[in-house]
Parts: structure tokens; sequence; C-alpha cells
């Protein structure tokens, strides 16, 4: 069902939504917490964060589900699949929302590794922190050399304490050449210069040089945590 996917690795599913119609946001995010979240927890569905994406087109969204390996999705999507409540909610608040909905399955990176996430979901204070989405899009055949790269660059980035990556994983469905590194900044947006000076200091600029190269697109997302988002 899924080809070329290794079953044993932990995947990530990128669920993005565009909520309609304007306005209706704050309505959105109610639901979402007091009736999706609920049912998705009964089938097994781990949200690891939800987040309102600046960057796209209208009212975004962006949902992370973590699934331990390829055979707990599927059981997860057989179950919710047979349930009709779920049928029905939908049904039912279609009368009053449009949400377009778009999935990505992706294989967790070697480097988005578990200590990783477990500090990712540590924070202090009470604000929301602010999350960057990175999408970086490779040429046919560089793939496995981008994340190779990516694995370098996010070690220099971190040694600058000014961002964390908390996951990252390789696309497997859509568009298969994209890689999706998802980064929280402990220290508030400011601090990304600093990130990116940390990139392009790597090896006085050769790695960052022959990553860009590589790059078919490259696709930067804000992300703000959502009220319902495991991760603030």
């Amino acid at each position: 069902m899924w080809p070329g996917v290794r079953r044993e690795l932990s995947v990530v599913v990128e669920t993005s939504l565009t909520v309609r119609p304007i306005g209706i946001m704050n309505r959105f995010v109610e639901t979402y917490a007091s009736d999706v979240l609920p049912l998705h927890a009964k089938h097994g569905f781990d949200l690891l964060g939800g987040w309102s994406r600046a960057g796209g087109t209208g009212q975004q969204v962006v949902h992370l589900h973590r699934f331990d390996d390829l055979a707990a999705y599927e059981r997860a999507r057989a179950s919710i699949a047979g349930d009709a409540a779920v049928a029905a909610m939908v049904e039912d608040h279609a009368r009053e929302m449009s949400v377009t909905e778009s999935i990505v399955l992706g294989e967790t990176t070697a480097y988005a590794t578990d200590a990783r996430l477990r500090q990712g979901r540590v924070r202090e204070g009470d604000a929301p922190l602010t999350y960057i989405q990175r999408v970086s899009r490779a040429r046919f055949p560089h793939r496995p050399e981008v994340a190779r790269l990516l694995a370098r660059i996010v070690d220099a980035v971190e040694a600058s304490n000014a961002i964390s990556l908390v996951t990252a994983y390789q696309a497997v469905t859509g568009p298969t050449s994209d890689v999706t590194d998802l980064f929280v900044l402990p220290k508030g947006e400011g601090a990304l210069p600093e990130a990116n000076a940390a990139e392009r200091a790597l090896e006085g600029g050769v790695v960052a040089e022959r990553f860009h190269a590589l790059l078919e697109d490259e696709i930067v997302y804000r992300l703000r945590p959502l009220p319902y988002s495991p991760l603030q």
C-alpha cells in the first residue's frame, strides 16, 4: 500500500487545512478541541502539534501526528474509517464551515532522534513559542544527499542555541523529494538570524552552498501554536 516505506520507522502525518469562510477560525479551533481531538485520540491518532501557518493562502492550519511505525498508522486509519460518528460529525460541521485537507505521509529522518523530540516537548514559561517549518525540495535524485547535509546543518544551528529541531521527515506521498524540518525558537523569532548565520558559517559556507545548489525550492513557514496543541 505504501511502496518504498520502511515499515519499522516512525512516521509523521502532516495534515494541511484551509479553513473557510473568513472569520470562522475561532469556531474551527473550538470545534476541533471539543469534537475532533477526542475522536482522534480514541482511534490512536497522537497529535504532536497544531499550528496556524503564515506564508500560505487563506486561513491555514497544519497538524502533525506521529506514529511509532507504519502499522500503527494503518491501524488508526482503519479504525477511524469504520466509526460512523466521524462521518456524522463531518456532515454536521460542514453546514457552517468548509475545510480543505491535504495529507502528506513522511518517514522520520535519521537526525530526527527521540532525544530531540523529547527536548522539543520541554519548555519554560507560559507564552506560546514560535515554530518554523522548513520544506527543502531536492532536485532529483539528490534527496539522500540533501538529508545528509541537513543533518550537519541542524547540528550547527542547534549549537548556536538559537533554534532547536523538534522533528523532521521525508515525504513518501505527495512531493516525495521534500524533506521537512520543524524547529522551535526558544528565544523568540529575533534569534533566527543567529541560526541563519550558523548555517552559513558551517565549513566556511561550503555546506550551505552545496545544500542550496541541490534544491529545486525551499519554503519557510512561521507557525503559531493553536490552543489545543500539545506543543506550545
